[in-house]
């Protein structure tokens, strides 16, 4: 890609980043492709001509992920707290599920000696 490419992906992607009416998923998808977007431009310094220029990209990307930072920030204690809650109810879920399994087990092996008991008592039973 030629730098004006690469000015107008960053300008357009930094904009997304920063539009809080776009989806989490696509603002992530927008800093990912100016990350990528870091080598290319970091390639470039060492030209004069395009010094300036591959700077300005640079200090944009940093200046949107910074800026998205800033912006979930406040979010991210909830986001925990509900992530904890979550994996609270997992684990009990899953320490009941076991139990009640645990249950249907030793419940089904007694209701099977039950079974076998009847059976041979039917047997010596004298007619």
């Amino acid at each position: 890609l030629s730098l004006s490419q690469i000015r107008r992906t960053v300008y357009m992607f930094s904009r997304n980043v920063e539009d809080a009416s776009l989806p989490l998923s696509i603002q992530m998808t927008c800093v990912r492709l100016m990350h990528h977007l870091v080598e290319s431009i970091f390639r470039r310094r060492n030209d004069p001509a395009q010094a300036a220029d591959a700077r300005a990209n640079l200090i944009r990307i940093l200046d949107a992920t910074v800026s998205k930072f800033r912006t979930v920030r406040p979010g991210v204690a909830g986001l925990l707290e509900n992530a904890k809650r979550a994996e609270d109810m997992e684990a009990a879920s899953v320490k009941a599920a076991k139990a009640a399994q645990d249950a249907a087990e030793s419940g089904g092996a007694l209701d099977a000696s039950t079974d076998a008991d009847a059976a041979s008592a039917v047997k010596t039973e004298p007619s």
